[in-house]
């Protein structure tokens, strides 16, 4: 059924408002009942389904054009029993002229040209001309300001059509008659005399009568409107612009940002009006995108300007087909073409970039845009204190579109935009810890310094590859991996957006196209909040679900492929993603594809490993906060052995609420109590034991090396009562003596129990797999055994299982090694038990502490 527009109470009538209070509008309302009439037979009618057809498959525009119709009638044939509210018309008219700009902005390049070359413009857009101009005599004033262009458009083609150009001139001469500069409504005279002229003398001189018509009439016009515009008494300071383009914040604080970008490149917006130039403009903000996209560049003095606009990526290849041929077609214009969108590399095809005479990024909001916005919305000038709350913000579009609101002052304003673009205060616990507070991590801590101060380079004009913009965080869970990003976020004082393949994964559908969407839009909103060489901290949580591709031979292996390659896309280009800093954490590096960790996505590779006792006395003191003040916390340090920065977190919180439940203050007690629980409930005989097994490994340890850095504790926990850490450099290289000294160290465990006690115990499992697993590698990889040079990796489980021969070899090397070592800890057996029941007292010993008890009995002989 066709949607009609409302019949209202008794307001005045259409025929009133342009008859009476718009003088010589004449048949205005007349000529747009008989242009639909002539121009669409279907309408008239009333055959909908031809009327379809002929509108290209636009019921939108059936609609429109059905409700224009009967409110053009209903204004020509009002009688005084028939009253219709001449809003309706004015309403209806601005949803179809909104509808036409929207419709005729997106056709193909193909029909604009034959309209430009001939001078023959479309039904459609001479519907949306007369329009404009009816629109621009009801005081619409985004069709004030596309008007001068209508005019422009009908003089360059000499095509005059006698009643739009009446229409035009009334218009004009209206628009400016009201703003009290009558004497200058002679424009309006003088463009239907023009236009008649050009009838008669043909088209020779069209050329220099459209010259020198286009400037009074542009300008006039100009003027006018921004006299309208400006308020009696604004007192705005220099920093105040008049070009408050009617709309929403956002609207115009993007029209002052194109502005101020295009500006910044010297001559361009003159160069944009004189030839066909193209720009590339990325704007990150998806808000201000939008509000560009809604905006009519002649306001901006951007006549004739062309825009292709592209919100995301091309969706499937025909999105991708389609692009370049929509730029190939606008390049065959003599007129300028800005390109806009979230990400030139993705989003534009590179005709576009390859034809671009400039890439620009869209300029910050920056203080002047704030007040400009909040006096045309407060109407009220900005007080000294006012303007510098607004100092140093970093504001988006969304934060103006949720702080700038009606009926709110001008400082709750202020205040509100302060609020939502203010970083997390840091307080020293949880999640909001700074660089200053964070220990245990020397290398990923140095790391982000220094890239702060690359970060202070880059916004004082340095090029964004001097920034080191990507790092791979890895080492074992709760070290602090994802708190680092947080901290060097906070302490940079800049946005943190996180994201993983999981979480992309679960957007919507979970296939493959929605997966690279979100994808996308995590890194559009990083840029987003990068922009105004701000910078901004991306997250990529758990990395390593993005495998090697070289290992991936599933039969869903052309998706993984796919997601890879996707989020190298994101990482790549010095432009691409410039000022955003990516972080990616993983607990194994390895399993990480070596395309993203290479140099220019994420080439810095820091481990994150446990801390030593010191780091873990400053990680209790920042996670205590004030609570006690000045106490000894080296004994809840060396309880702590081989935890992480998640574990000690939750040391404290447990030392908290065990004081809370015994309804008094925290004391060191609590602390102590809770890292020794885990020991409560170990038998005697089983912490016995425990400490001996230990003293095997400490007194291996000590003999090859006495003065070695080392730590050897009790320490219930992770399927183990205690363990031996020796410090130092990992080694990368053995020879034969240095391998087998590594393994009776980790046999001497074992014989330890079997010497000191009544037999060996399950307690050496780990020992024993590690043992073998480095006699197997010594023999068949490293050339180091008895079968020659021939290397082969194999798995330890079925090589053994598979090659009776070699189980046999392996065995025998073993057999050996536990021998010398039984034989060793049974030259040292006293030194052992003193070492074991020194662990059992104390619970933990350093390599200065076991080599003292090793030589305490050859002290006592002397």
């Amino acid at each position: 059924m066709t949607k009609r527009p409302p019949v209202l109470g008794a307001p005045p009538t259409l025929g009133d408002i342009l008859c009476g209070a718009i003088p010589h509008c004449g048949s205005a309302h007349r000529d747009i009942q008989a242009y639909l009439d002539h121009t669409w037979p279907n309408l008239k009618i009333g055959d909908r389904k031809g009327l379809w057809e002929d509108l290209g498959g636009s019921w939108t525009m059936v609609e429109l054009l059905e409700g224009l119709r009967v409110a053009a009638t209903k204004a020509v044939h009002h009688r005084t029993e028939v009253r219709y509210d001449s809003a309706v018309f004015e309403d209806q008219l601005l949803h179809s002229w909104k509808e036409l700009r929207r419709l005729l902005d997106g056709r193909p390049a193909e029909d604009i040209e034959l309209a430009s070359l001939y001078g023959v413009p479309s039904p459609l857009d001479e519907l949306r001309d007369r329009e404009t101009a009816l629109l621009a005599m009801m005081g619409q004033p985004a069709a004030a300001e596309a008007l001068p262009e209508v005019v422009w458009w009908y003089a360059r083609n000499a095509r005059p059509d006698a009643g739009l150009a009446e229409l035009t001139a009334t218009a004009l001469g209206s628009g400016l008659a009201e703003c009290g500069r009558a004497p200058q409504t002679i424009a309006g005279t003088q463009l239907v005399d023009i236009l008649g002229q050009w009838r008669e003398t043909g088209m020779a001189s069209i050329a220099e009568a459209a010259r020198l018509a286009r400037a009074p009439i542009r300008d006039a016009v100009a003027e006018a409107l921004a006299e309208r515009r400006a308020p009696e008494d604004t007192h705005a300071s220099d920093d105040d612009e008049d070009d408050v383009i009617a709309g929403s914040p956002v609207t115009t604080t993007a029209s002052r940002q194109l502005i101020r970008t295009l500006d910044a490149v010297p001559g361009l917006r003159q160069a944009m009006t004189e030839r066909g130039v193209v720009v590339v403009i990325d704007v990150p903000d998806r808000l201000t995108l939008a509000a560009i996209d809604g905006m009519t560049f002649t306001a901006m003095g951007l006549h004739n300007c062309r825009r292709a606009i592209y919100h995301e990526a091309p969706k499937g290849t025909a999105d991708r087909e389609k692009r370049p041929k929509e730029i190939y077609s606008a390049l065959r214009f003599p007129a300028p073409l800005l390109c806009l969108s979230p990400d030139a590399n993705s989003c534009l095809p590179p005709v576009a970039l390859q034809a671009a005479e400039h890439r620009l990024t869209l300029a910050a909001i920056d203080a002047g845009d704030l007040a400009t916005v909040i006096r045309a919305e407060t109407g009220q000038p900005l007080s000294a204190s006012e303007r510098a709350g607004l100092a140093d913000l970093h504001v988006t579009a969304e934060h103006l579109a949720i702080a700038v609101r009606p009926r709110r002052t001008a400082a709750a304003i202020v205040a509100e935009l302060r609020r939502l673009t203010a970083p997390p205060v840091a307080t020293g616990r949880g999640r909001d810890l700074t660089l200053d507070d964070l220990h245990g991590a020397r290398e990923a801590v140095a790391w982000c310094r220094s890239t702060i101060r690359d970060l202070e380079g880059w916004r004082a004009g340095a090029p964004w590859s001097t920034v080191s913009n990507g790092a791979l965080m890895y080492g074992p869970p709760g070290t602090g991996k994802t708190l680092i990003a947080q901290a060097f976020a906070v302490s940079a004082e800049i946005p943190l957006v996180t994201g993983s393949l999981p979480l992309w994964q679960s957007t919507d559908a979970a296939h493959l196209g929605t997966t690279l969407k979100a994808m996308r839009n995590t890194f559009d909103e990083a840029r987003s909040k990068a922009a105004g060489r701000r910078g901004c901290v991306l997250l990529i949580d758990e990395i390593d679900a993005f495998p090697d591709r070289r290992g991936v031979r599933h039969d869903h292996s052309d998706y993984v492929v796919e997601v890879v390659n996707a989020l190298l896309e994101q990482l790549d280009g010095a432009t691409g993603r410039e000022g955003v800093i990516v972080i990616g954490t993983t607990n194994d590096h390895q399993r990480v594809d070596p395309a993203i960790r290479r140099p220019g996505r994420l080439g810095k590779v820091i481990e994150i490993g446990l801390p030593d006792v010191e780091e873990r006395v400053a990680m209790i003191r920042v996670r205590l906060g004030d609570d006690l003040p000045g106490a000894d916390l080296l004994p809840v340090a060396w309880r702590t052995e081989r935890y992480t920065g998640a574990m000690i977190e939750a040391l404290v919180e447990d030392a908290r609420r065990r004081a809370r439940h015994a309804d008094r203050a925290l004391v060191l007690d609590d602390l102590l109590a809770v890292a020794g629980a885990r020991d409560e409930g170990v038998s005697a005989d089983t912490l016995d034991r425990t400490a001996v097994h230990e003293a095997g490994h400490a007194l291996l340890a000590t003999l090859d090396d006495p003065s070695a850095d080392m730590v050897v504790a009790l320490q219930a926990g992770e399927g183990m009562g205690g363990w031996v850490m020796l410090g130092g450099a990992a080694r990368g290289v053995w020879t034969r003596a240095q391998a087998e000294a590594r393994i009776r160290l980790m046999l001497a465990g074992r014989a330890a129990e079997d010497m000191l006690l009544d037999a060996p115990s399950s307690g050496a499992s780990r020992d024993l797999a590690q043992a073998t697993s480095m006699v197997l590698e010594m023999t068949t990889e490293w050339g180091l055994g008895d079968r020659g040079l021939v290397a082969a990796r194999m798995d330890p489980a079925t090589a053994m299982a598979t090659d009776p021969m070699l189980r046999r070899e392996v065995q025998e090397t073993l057999d050996r090694l536990y021998t010398e070592t039984t034989e060793t800890v049974r030259r040292h057996a006293g030194a052992v038990r003193r070492i074991a029941d020194a662990l059992v007292e104390q619970r933990r010993l350093d390599g200065r502490q076991v080599a003292l008890l090793l030589a305490e009995p050859s002290v006592r002989r002397h």
